[in-house]
């Protein structure tokens, strides 16, 4: 909940600075009216508050394992799309190789300067 309120004059040239403190996660939680709310005791609510800080870490493995195997795939088709481009530009520079060799030869003989 984000609550603002301003006075003074307006139209004056008043320069404010805001801060803003967002807590999320296990951090956002309100461990003490957790702890009215169920009658904990202090051991308890500290065991509450690291189960919190343990799923937000397994959640965040989750994510980043997702996140690896998508650049993980993404790698992999990157690879094989350059074996391929690279592939056919040996064949294209080959063919192009035996081509210019043949015309060469063929020109040079029409001009009889070799045999």
């Amino acid at each position: 909940m984000l609550c603002s309120s301003t006075t003074g004059a307006r139209g004056g040239d008043h320069k404010r600075i805001i801060e803003l403190d967002v807590d999320i996660g296990a951090d956002a939680m309100d461990y003490n009216a957790i702890a009215n709310q169920e009658s904990l005791s202090i051991l308890e609510v500290e065991m509450r508050k690291l189960e919190g800080v343990v799923k937000e870490i397994v959640d965040e493995l989750g994510y980043l394992q997702k996140r690896e195997s998508k650049m993980r795939d993404t790698n992999e088709s990157t690879n094989s799309r350059v074996q391929k481009f690279s592939l056919l530009t040996l064949f294209v520079l080959i063919g192009l190789g035996a081509w210019q060799i043949l015309h060469l030869r063929s020109f040079f003989k029409r001009k009889y300067l070799i045999d």
